[in-house]
């Protein structure tokens, strides 16, 4: 898991790093201007669902009764982390299309925080923003 964690947050910080170097300013087309605003509401709203969806998820597992070994903690891992580097994504985006650092900026923050809050830890399976490790099993030593 922390494989998968450490290689999804680094992709978002190369995302950032290449804005910067391939990025040459212009400014976006004209009749582009609700196009940043609305684009950061939908990487917020992405970013919120990534919080919800995988909670939900692991407590229909929990509900059914599927909730046997990692993978039942895998699937809202990954879900979590998918939706986190969406709204990376969503910045990436808007720092190649030419929007100002203050439009691209955010949303790239929000992604850290957001990785920084699903990092696996075994003596925490569900972390603040959902499941993040799989716990041990009973009777495991430590």
């Amino acid at each position: 898991m922390r494989v998968l964690w450490l290689s999804i947050t680094a992709s978002s910080i190369a995302m950032f790093a290449m804005l910067f170097s391939v990025r040459h300013v212009s400014h976006p087309q004209q009749g582009t201007e609700t196009m940043a605003p609305v684009m950061c509401v939908v990487a917020v709203a992405v970013f919120a669902v990534g919080i919800v969806l995988p909670r939900q998820t692991l407590r229909m597992a929990v509900r059914l009764g599927r909730l046997r070994g990692p993978a039942a903690y895998a699937t809202p891992f990954i879900l979590g982390l998918a939706l986190t580097e969406a709204t990376a994504l969503f910045g990436f985006v808007l720092g190649f299309l030419g929007f100002a650092a203050p439009f691209f900026v955010p949303l790239f923050v929000l992604a850290w925080i957001g990785f920084l809050l699903r990092f696996p830890m075994p003596n925490r399976p569900v972390g603040v923003l959902g499941p993040t490790y799989p716990p041990p099993e009973p009777g495991a030593g430590p």
